[in-house]
């Protein structure tokens, strides 16, 4: 116990000067290169990802598990905080995935293999493999939600219906666990 209770020092400010850092100067930078709404540009959730990743390597004496529920508990409710990390993680891999166009590829796959009729239970089908293989609801619907509205606009389908489609697999797998 006496191990976890180590005085870090000025060190322990370094996850809030990486955040600061990449947040803000990146913002500043893209002023200066005269960027319409530069502190835009760059996601802040990915550099409040990258303030927490520093946070998790300061102190090696403890495990990543232990880190990551002591980080959990103290920010508030660690299962609903667990959530908002997902939903961080989740947000951060579909901007980099946005980014290099693996929405669109995703979209065009789903449209050229499966026909126009069979889209809203093949996205039910994909979700419910998702959900199944990570085991948990909230990551398929940060991890859905975008591919399922891409794929319905780029079909000409209503959002509504692939939407129902992504949530009722959800609401499946509360209802019979």
């Amino acid at each position: 116990m006496d191990k976890q209770k180590k005085n870090m020092g000025a060190v322990a400010f370094l996850p809030l000067i990486v955040f600061l850092v990449c947040y803000v100067g990146c913002g500043i930078t893209f002023t200066l290169l005269g960027a319409d709404e530069p502190f835009g540009k760059f996601p802040r959730h990915v550099a409040l990802l990258a303030g927490c990743a520093v946070a998790l390597l300061l102190n090696r004496g403890i495990g990543v598990q232990d880190k990551l529920n002591i980080m959990t508990t103290s920010m508030g409710n660690s299962g609903v905080m667990m959530i908002v990390l997902i939903y961080l993680m989740a947000g951060g891999f579909q901007g980099a995935a946005a980014a290099m166009g693996g929405k669109d590829s995703v979209v065009n796959l789903c449209l050229h293999f499966i026909p126009v009729k069979l889209l809203v239970p093949g996205v039910f089908l994909m979700c419910c493999f998702i959900s199944t293989s990570i085991g948990t609801s909230m990551g398929t619907i940060a991890a859905m939600a975008p591919i399922a509205i891409n794929v319905a606009q780029g079909a000409h389908l209503n959002v509504a219906v692939v939407g129902a489609a992504v949530i009722g697999d959800l609401i499946l797998e509360i209802t019979f666990p």
